[in-house]
């Protein structure tokens, strides 16, 4: 496992993706206005699941999960 800043996770996330740019802010938006304390994290090696991970209002856990194939 290694961890991984949300920030640098959603820079990663736009290019390649230009024609889904104001998505992938709105996300980021989301995610940060309703989320506390967001953390991120990496497992695996070729097959990477990614975790995007927060605290809603209510203390429960909540954020995105993705898979990146890295080669």
């Amino acid at each position: 496992m290694e961890k991984l800043a949300p920030e640098k996770f959603f820079r990663d996330l736009r290019p390649g993706n230009e024609d889904r740019e104001d998505q992938v802010a709105a996300l980021q938006n989301a995610m940060t206005r309703e989320l506390r304390n967001l953390e991120g994290f990496r497992v695996g090696e070729i097959q990477i699941q990614i975790f995007v991970l927060g605290k809603d209002d209510s203390g429960k856990v909540a954020g995105l999960r993705t898979l990146s194939v890295e080669t």
